[in-house]
């Protein structure tokens, strides 16, 4: 029997050379974790002290309020012992006192469309896990220091995507080689990358606000005033049916 001839459409050059710089540093990860299972004695990883961030201040308690566009690393307690440093970006607000928080990725890359490239040079903030995104209420989020600030374009491009995400708008052409290469096989690794990123942020929400329910891949929709700190709206990214020509080469 003869099969039928299957065509298919590479992915893009810079896509795949993405992926393999992910998948580099997702091994080098998994080598890294391996190694520091074996060289530690049980026990230790759960009494590892909770040292506060050099440049934060001590308490938490004296840390400046909440707001839109922040970066802030959640304290210890607040994501488990053991687990790495979480820095998240606050996409939103409401006045119930709830807040769009997204992770930062513990990668140099984005792994898929949902997570976007900064262009931040700092390894912790360099990839913005935008499908991640929860409603966190304020006694957890504040729980946390503030380490910097979002640009006003970092900000309108997070919640681009996010509406991207929720299906209530196209991905900007702009921001098309600032997230991730699709994925297309259940047994990719990234979507073990994304189960691992999203119990971390369940871990997260699992506190005083348990309406709050974990948001699925793409991102549910939440309370829609919780994007209203972001106004004015981003401007339109239509161009009567003619799409900006895509940019050369890359940013990374």
């Amino acid at each position: 029997m003869r099969l039928p001839k299957l065509e298919f459409e590479p992915a893009p050059e810079w896509q795949r050379e993405r992926l393999a710089r992910w998948l580099a540093d997702w091994a080098a990860a998994e080598a890294l974790a391996g190694a520091e299972l074996e060289t530690t004695e049980p026990g230790d990883r759960e009494g590892r002290p909770d040292r506060v961030p050099d440049g934060c201040v001590a308490s938490v308690s004296e840390e400046p309020a909440l707001g839109v566009g922040q970066i802030r690393l959640l304290a210890p307690d607040t994501t488990g012992p053991g687990i790495r440093p979480v820095f998240v970006a606050v996409l939103g607000a409401s006045e119930d006192g709830l807040f769009l928080a997204a992770p930062f990725s513990p990668f140099a890359e984005p792994a898929d469309e949902g997570e976007l490239l900064t262009g931040r040079d700092e390894p912790p903030v360099r990839v913005l896990c935008v499908w991640n995104t929860r409603a966190v209420d304020s006694c957890i989020l504040g729980n946390s220091w503030l380490v910097g600030d979002l640009s006003e374009q970092e900000l309108e491009s997070a919640l681009a995507l996010y509406r991207c995400l929720e299906g209530k708008s196209a991905l900007p052409v702009a921001l098309r080689r600032q997230i991730g290469p699709p994925v297309s096989h259940p047994a990719d690794l990234r979507v073990v990358h994304r189960d691992r990123e999203r119990a971390l942020m369940d871990g997260v929400t699992a506190g005083p606000s348990p309406a709050v329910q974990p948001s699925p891949y793409p991102a549910q929709e939440e309370p829609r005033d919780l994007l209203r700190a972001a106004e004015p709206e981003p401007p339109s990214y239509e161009t009567d049916g003619a799409e900006t020509a895509e940019p050369e080469s890359e940013g990374r």
